[in-house]
């Protein structure tokens, strides 16, 4: 398979939307996560509208989205119409899961890259192009360096988590 410079740069576009997306999670779910760990009670929707300042239908989906994803309970206290929402592991579990998710995103991203790069110098290049495709190699190579090293460093502080 032949790949243009413009290929490329779109996918190496969407490794860094990849990237982003799993290096820093949404806002508001750090926000509900972090009212949550620190009242040591469930807390009702409205009183997390409150705490994290986010609309109420901001708040309801993400709330939906960590219901989903098992890191928070939504339960009702008898006689009460009222959900609340608790942690459902605690703190370490949650960043130790964290990391989980970026790790397998990193492999994810580093076979992309390798593919990029394998299609990138195998291509016919057109001559106006050499100098794009250089350097296009040469800043996927760096990214590659780079997060490789992040993907070891991760795996080893979830390792440490887990032993503490």
């Amino acid at each position: 398979m032949s790949t243009t410079t413009t290929e490329t740069r779109e996918r190496f576009a969407c490794l860094w939307e990849k990237l982003a997306g799993e290096a820093s999670p949404n806002l508001i779910y750090g926000r509900i996560m972090g009212a949550l760990c620190l009242f040591d009670q469930p807390l009702s929707q409205k009183e997390l509208t409150a705490k994290t300042q986010f609309s109420v239908s901001s708040v309801s989906k993400a709330l939906d989205y960590l219901v989903a994803e098992g890191i928070i309970w939504k339960v009702k206290k008898k006689g009460e119409r009222t959900y609340y929402y608790a942690p459902s592991m605690s703190p370490r579990e949650i960043v130790v899961r964290r990391l989980h998710k970026m790790l397998e995103a990193q492999d994810e991203i580093a076979n992309e890259i390798s593919m990029l790069r394998t299609e990138l110098k195998s291509s016919q290049i057109r001559e106006k192009e050499v100098y794009e495709a250089k350097k296009s190699l040469a800043i996927l190579g760096e990214f590659a360096e780079a997060y490789n090293r992040i993907g070891k460093a991760v795996a080893e502080l979830g390792q440490k988590l887990l032993k503490e």
